[in-house]
Order: C-alpha cells, then structure tokens, then sequence
C-alpha cells in the first residue's frame, strides 16, 4: 500500500470537515450567511462525491457494460441536494444534505463497482460522513 497516497487522501478528507465545523459554529451565533454557506459547501461537497461514484463506476466496469445504477443514483443525489438548497428552507435542506450524505457513503458500501475501494478509504468514509451528517443534525436541531 502507498503510505503516501494514503495519508493524502485521509488527511485532505479530514481537512474537508474544517469548513463545516467553522460554518456551523458561526451558524450557531445565529448568523444566517454561515448557514447558507455550510448548506453551499455541503451541496459542493454531495456533488463532488456524487461526481466521483462516475469515475469509479466508470473505470471498474467493462466498456460492453453500462453502470446504470450508480450514476443514475449519483444524479439523483446532486438533484436532490439543489432542490433542497434552491428551496431553501433551512430545515429541508439540513435534512435533505444529511439523508444525501449517508446515502453516498452508504452506496459506496453497497453497490458494485463502488465498493472496490480500498478499505482504508472506506472507513475514512464512513467517520467523516457520520462527522459531516451530526453536523447537519446538530444545526436543524437548534433552528
């Protein structure tokens, strides 16, 4: 295993948590611009991860086949995360980007080709998702 990559991909993952806890504890001090821009950020974020369910579908498939679910899904997704933002009713969108989070990472443990990640991304997954949805929790629970 490349050590390296390996501490890249955790450590720029783990990174990506800043920006919600900053956002959230602003948000906390009842400053409406730092809700938008956690919702924003999270919308950035789902379709990103929503974005690389085609590269990995895509690349761990054969060409004769097409990954019909996965990027069907994957778009779904991304529609529902700009729904729940163009809608913008806090609440909605909170909820919305936390069901949308744990249905990305959820996805990547369930669905082929997702799940032929290596496991040590596959955790990472998981701890920074459970990290990123308690935050959308903790917010629509103070509104």
């Amino acid at each position: 295993m490349n050590l390296t990559r390996k501490r890249w991909v955790v450590g720029l993952s783990v990174a990506g948590l800043l920006p919600f806890a900053s956002f959230a504890l602003t948000a906390l001090d009842g400053s409406a611009w730092a809700l938008r821009a956690f919702l924003i950020y999270s919308l950035a974020i789902s379709a990103f991860l929503s974005g690389a369910w085609w590269g990995i579908a895509l690349s761990k498939t054969s060409f004769e086949r097409t990954p019909v679910l996965p990027l069907l899904l994957s778009n779904g997704f991304v529609l529902m995360s700009v729904g729940a933002l163009v809608w913008y009713e806090p609440e909605v969108a909170l909820l919305t980007q936390a069901v949308v989070i744990t249905l990305l990472v959820l996805g990547e443990s369930q669905i082929n080709p997702l799940r032929a990640a290596p496991r040590y991304y596959q955790r990472m997954r998981r701890g920074v998702s459970a990290g990123v949805v308690l935050l959308h929790l903790a917010l629509w629970s103070l509104l």
